[in-house]
């Protein structure tokens, strides 16, 4: 909802995956206005594991496909990665620990492309306290640009300050796009 009430709603796209041991796209890149937040409800049964390093460069890619055909089209681009995860990577085609390199060479990749002026990744750990260590270890090592959000439950209230941290995370975004210059990391 925060996203629809955004000045800049008409000029965003938004992805939406789920993912365990499988990523599910929800919805391809769609306008932010377009948007009915009653298709999320029920739309994803996770099953138990957790294919966190798949998901990050899934993203990643896509953003990158998006973002040359845009700027073919001329126009200038930003991205936000936001990844929630509640576990750790044991899945998918990316499994073994060492595999975060992976995850770091996309993120890396496609900020060294042109055809992206910034890209913002955020991590939010749902159930942070849990797997912390190793969460904190995977964020460092793979190179996320904003600070690990951890929190403990998914509750309303959580929700929300998430809610608002991306609406933040995309004006702040938004504010440099055009100067060649990066976004701002924002504090949660």
């Amino acid at each position: 909802e925060a996203l629809k009430r955004h000045p800049l709603k008409d000029q965003m796209l938004l992805r939406v995956i789920a993912f365990d041991s499988q990523m599910e796209e929800i919805h391809g890149f769609i306008p932010v206005g377009s948007i009915n937040c009653d298709q999320y409800d029920g739309c994803f049964s996770p099953r138990g594991v957790t294919a966190l390093f798949d998901a990050c460069i899934s993203a990643v890619e896509a953003i990158e496909s998006v973002s040359a055909s845009l700027a073919s089209k001329k126009y200038l681009n930003n991205a936000i990665v936001v990844v929630v995860t509640d576990g750790l990577n044991n899945d998918g085609k990316f499994s073994r620990p060492g595999d975060v390199v992976e995850v770091k060479r996309a993120f890396t990749g496609a900020m060294q492309r042109e055809s992206l002026e910034s890209l913002a990744t955020i991590l939010i750990a749902v159930g942070y306290s849990q797997w912390k260590d190793e969460l904190n270890k995977f964020h460092a090592d793979s190179g996320f640009t904003n600070p690990l959000i951890g929190v403990e439950q998914a509750t309303p209230d959580a929700i929300a300050r998430i809610g608002n941290f991306i609406t933040s995370s995309i004006s702040s975004t938004s504010m440099v796009l055009g100067t060649g210059g990066p976004s701002q990391s924002l504090n949660f």
